[in-house]
């Protein structure tokens, strides 16, 4: 890094941050409570005799990979993400293999929190196609078009993380630029412009959130309830997809 630059003067005066601890327990208490909420949901549906539907399965395989996540947020933050580069790699007896862990982590949630969304979303659409069966002809294509959709922009924006590199050590040879060690992969490899394409996905995957609210809003309003009932149930919809 640049003695010289803005980030590397900034990075001095804030030497003591460090989020580490805030971020590795955030990180196991929201996968705690995702397994016991799932727990209690598998655990409930046992207990009416109800067999498991599309939507669990989904649902349980995307639980699997916010294990992946997870782990590998833990293995970033016990390498030192959490604080900032030249202090990582000031610390580092072995620089800069801290961070080449650090973004080799990156690299597998990259990859992995994509298809944990998309199951997790797929899944809230069949829960919907379960529960709103005797809606109009309309509400059944919206949803085919938007799980479609999300299939699609799950699959696509995967097979771009995997491949944002090539080869794909460059990801995490980038450690090497910040140590100031010439890699013989950065001379060879590329990487796509990571802003836009994170800042892409972000803008779709909001767009698909903002449908599964509304969604569900359009088939209570249509059902057979009194007024005050339905605005009950879509604040209890509006809570879950805050959660998810």
């Amino acid at each position: 890094m640049d003695q010289t630059s803005e980030l590397y003067k900034s990075q001095i005066a804030h030497w003591n941050d460090d989020r580490v601890p805030e971020l590795l327990a955030a990180s196991v208490v929201l996968i705690l409570a995702t397994f016991v909420a799932l727990t209690a949901r598998f655990w409930a549906q046992r207990r009416i005799g109800k067999q498991w539907e599309a939507d669990n399965i989904l649902i349980a395989f995307a639980a699997i990979l916010a294990v992946g996540v997870t782990v590998a947020c833990i293995v970033a933050f016990q390498n030192g993400a959490g604080k900032h580069s030249i202090r990582v790699m000031a610390e580092d007896s072995d620089k800069p293999q801290q961070m080449v862990r650090i973004l080799k982590a990156g690299y597998v949630i990259s990859i992995v929190q994509g298809p944990c969304l998309g199951l997790i979303k797929v899944s809230i659409l069949l829960f919907y196609r379960r529960i709103f069966t005797m809606l109009q002809r309309l509400f059944q294509i919206t949803f085919y078009i938007l799980g479609t959709f999300t299939l699609l922009v799950t699959l696509v924006t995967t097979l771009v993380f995997i491949i944002q590199c090539m080869p794909v050590r460059v990801f995490w040879e980038h450690a090497y630029h910040i140590a100031n060690i010439q890699s013989p992969s950065l001379a060879k490899g590329h990487c796509l412009a990571v802003q836009e394409h994170i800042a892409a996905t972000l803008i779709i995957n909001t767009m698909v959130d903002i449908a599964l609210l509304i969604l569900p809003a359009i088939g209570l309003w249509n059902l057979s309830l009194p007024r005050s009932k339905k605005v009950g149930i879509f604040v209890a919809f509006s809570l879950g997809a805050l959660y998810v």
